[in-house]
């Protein structure tokens, strides 16, 4: 995808929509709507072609905005709350932590996924959270160099607020599907809603392969083929994280169907056929419909094990004996097992909060 924003920002694009070289530059960053460039099946497509004197051997790819604004707000946001964390919690040893980033129950004290508190607890507001959490820096650097660049990009192109739906979608089906398949575990990170970004532009390639009748089939087919190579290289860099400490291959998978589920429906609303947009459009709703009705299922028979109730003892006690500091919980509140009351009820055993 690199490839992409090198085309839109070092090579000259006549924007179609403007006949003199001025009024092109001036608008280099929004070359118009998907029908501008590519055609909607009717007789002015190949007008518009040749006026605009694009070519084959040109790759085009429109914008509606000229800069990624959620994207970049987002970045900002991560690296921000990373540090703060930084400040508050400190920094655990490689031995806990190899992406050099704080403990675990720091991660899950700032709003990382623990399944025991958003299934007993009620917490879903953790459903979202996780998104501007990392588990370090390394993770960090990584997620947002592919959020800032094919993510940008695909804002710029959908316009923020599609993206914005994508991606919120996405962090969430993300997150409930790592609360279904690892219960047991605290995790952190965007990768879910990136991929939940390129499931979309899956989504949207598809919605747009069935518009024919241009002119222009070849070029549009090569632009949908680099398109797709960029999301298969950087989805590769983003599945990499799955191996790394307190970051989930459930939620990847989560976000990526999200994504292409939530984008099919969106999309569809683009399709000037009423064929395509009945075909997509219900494929699409169907398809959120049952990811909405599959997760409400699985997460009611959920039964997360009762130690990330407190993460602090749980890593601490079970993960790390030694070498593990609780440096984020709140100061002198935990739970322990007492005894109280009279010796008619001696063998209560009540959780009390000291």
């Amino acid at each position: 995808m690199s490839s992409v924003l090198q085309t839109m920002n070092n090579h000259h694009l006549t924007n179609p929509i403007y006949d003199d070289e001025e009024s092109a530059n001036k608008s280099r960053y929004t070359v118009g709507t998907y029908d501008d460039v590519f055609g909607d099946g009717d007789e002015n497509a190949s007008t518009v072609l040749q006026r605009s004197q694009i070519t084959k051997e040109i790759d085009v790819f429109f914008v509606r905005q000229q800069y990624g604004y959620f994207s970049i707000s987002v970045s900002i946001l991560q690296f921000f709350l990373l540090t703060v964390i930084f400040a508050s919690c400190g920094v655990a040893p490689i031995s806990v932590n190899p992406m050099v980033g704080p403990y675990p129950d720091a991660l899950s004290y700032w709003g990382g996924k623990n399944a025991y508190l958003v299934v007993n607890e009620y917490e879903y507001w953790r459903l979202l959270s996780p998104v501007v959490l990392h588990s370090g820096v390394l993770h960090l650097l990584g997620n947002v160099a592919i959020q800032l660049e094919t993510g940008a990009f695909f804002e710029r192109e959908w316009g923020s607020q599609i993206w914005l739906v994508v991606y919120l979608s996405s962090a969430m089906g993300g997150t409930l599907l790592s609360c279904v398949a690892e219960p047991d575990s605290v995790s952190v990170g965007s990768s879910g809603a990136v991929m939940g970004l390129f499931g979309a532009k899956i989504a949207e390639v598809f919605c747009r392969s069935c518009q024919v009748g241009t002119e222009n089939n070849s070029l549009k087919h090569n632009t949908h083929i680099e398109q797709l190579s960029g999301i298969f290289c950087s989805g590769t860099i983003v599945s990499l994280f799955t191996f790394i400490p307190f970051v989930d291959w459930s939620s990847h998978l989560g976000g990526l169907m999200t994504g292409f589920s939530v984008g099919l429906l969106l999309f569809a609303f683009q399709l000037k056929n009423q064929i395509n947009f009945a075909f997509w459009g219900l494929l699409g709703a169907g398809a959120v419909a049952f990811l909405v009705f599959s997760f409400a299922a699985a997460i009611v028979n959920v039964s997360p094990p009762e130690g990330l109730r407190d993460v602090c003892d749980f890593y601490r006690g079970d993960l790390y004996q030694d070498g593990y500091e609780c440096t984020c919980s709140p100061e002198g509140q935990y739970f322990v097992d007492d005894y109280v009351g009279d010796d008619n009820d001696a063998g209560d055993d009540e959780r009390l909060l000291i």
